[in-house]
């Protein structure tokens, strides 16, 4: 949904939602296969899953391109 994104503030886009593994995982993976850089991303409000391993390394990916990511 995100891959040619060029936005870059996603603090409350999710705010208060109950994202599952799979949602989170897609968003960050999306996010970073957009290849922005210094953006902010916030999936951490609400009963939200935390990141699995795809997740997980989009998220770190991420991070190091400059974002601030927020988990559960």
């Amino acid at each position: 949904m995100f891959d040619s994104c060029l936005a870059t503030k996603f603090y409350e886009a999710w705010f208060n939602c109950a994202l599952d593994e799979t949602s989170v995982d897609n968003i960050l993976v999306s996010l970073d296969t957009a290849g922005q850089s210094n953006g902010t991303v916030s999936l951490d409000g609400g009963t939200s899953s935390p990141p699995g391993s795809a997740g997980g390394a989009a998220k770190a990916s991420l991070i190091f391109k400059g974002w601030t990511v927020f988990t559960n």
